[in-house]
């Protein structure tokens, strides 16, 4: 790699929009011309030696470096990944518990409801059987008044045959 300053004057002159491959080339290929010397060779500032051992120590250094980094991320995002499972697997077994409560309270309030169908259906019929029993307790009560003064008369006329006979006893007697 190697880095090699160009004076304004020799900077390209077209913009993104107005170049195209063929004045792109021709520009690369003017300036590595006048910067070439005579053996071939660029008169640049090297940067680094592609090829040298500093640089692949460099390189080798950096790219294990990095690796190690990876590696550490790595490990963090597995166990970050374990402990997300295990989330949501606890997630997932509270929501099928859940699922579960839901369906048994569903389950009896369908039997609560069919209870208290039952219960009104039984309690229409209660009503009907007790609005169709005040008449006949009525006619009842009627009977049982009427037996009842009946009966006092009855009374008063057996104490009165009573009290009757014991006066007719004690006069005849």
């Amino acid at each position: 790699m190697i880095e090699i300053p160009i004076h304004e004057k020799l900077a390209y002159e077209y913009t993104e929009e107005e170049t195209t491959d063929e004045r792109e080339t021709a520009y690369i290929e003017r300036i590595k011309t006048w910067l070439e010397g005579e053996k071939g060779f660029l008169a640049g500032t090297v940067l680094s030696d592609p090829c040298s051992l500093g640089y692949l120590e460099r390189e080798l250094k950096q790219r294990t470096s990095e690796l190690a980094q990876s590696e550490r991320k790595r490990f963090e995002l597995e166990a970050n990944v374990a402990t997300l499972s295990d989330a949501l697997l606890e997630k997932d077994q509270a929501v099928k518990k859940s699922n579960f409560l839901l369906d048994a309270t569903k389950e009896r309030l369908n039997a609560f409801e069919t209870q208290a169908k039952q219960s009104k259906a039984e309690s229409a019929q209660f009503k009907k059987q007790l609005e169709e029993l005040i008449p006949e307790l009525k006619d009842y009560r009627d009977k049982d008044n009427a037996w009842m003064v009946d009966t006092r008369w009855v009374m008063v006329m057996i104490a009165g045959t009573v009290l009757a006979a014991i006066l007719l006893n004690a006069w005849l007697g």
